[in-house]
């Protein structure tokens, strides 16, 4: 959703009347609990996207997925889309690393891979994800096929704007 989860569920209850979010920590604990049972309902890869994977991943490309998801959740989806084997690092929320717009996971897989933000391209649908590549100081694409429009992506300063997965290979 671009911000995490505790933010949708403040902004879901704004939008329902509850300025104050006096119902946060109930409505909170029950989205838990629904999201650690069906993560992936309805969940289903981009048109493309598992084949560019695959060839940059044939092309010696390293993978890695950055998520403000629990690690659980991020894992199922992860590995229910594109199974174990074709991200080399799924790095989720944890402690001691600040969720994104913070540079700290992006730093985090660089360190593990021993590369500088230089060599990496940042891809994403959000303003979120725009700050996260910029943050980092890397190549950041914004993509089309996501959550959010061009406009929202310019404004966050991505570097390239693609409307197709395959687009990707063009600009390794």
């Amino acid at each position: 959703m671009g911000e995490g989860s505790d933010t949708l569920i403040r902004r879901c209850l704004i939008y329902s009347g509850d300025d104050e979010l006096k119902l946060f920590e109930k409505a909170y604990a029950r989205y838990q609990i629904i999201f650690q049972e069906k993560c992936t309902y309805n969940v289903t890869a981009y048109p493309g996207m598992l084949e560019t994977l695959q060839a940059m991943k044939a092309g010696g490309i390293r993978l890695a997925v950055l998520s403000n998801k629990p690690h659980e959740q991020a894992l199922d989806v992860v590995y229910s889309l594109y199974g174990r084997e074709l991200f080399d690092t799924v790095l989720e929320n944890r402690p001691g690393i600040a969720k994104k717009p913070s540079a700290q996971g992006v730093q985090e897989i660089l360190r593990g891979w021993d590369m500088e933000a230089s060599d990496v391209m940042y891809v994403g649908d959000t303003a979120t994800d725009m700050m996260t590549g910029n943050a980092a100081g890397a190549l950041t694409v914004g993509v089309l096929w996501g959550f959010r429009d061009r406009a929202e992506l310019e404004k966050h300063r991505a570097q390239r704007i693609i409307e197709k997965p395959e687009e990707l290979l063009g600009l390794i």
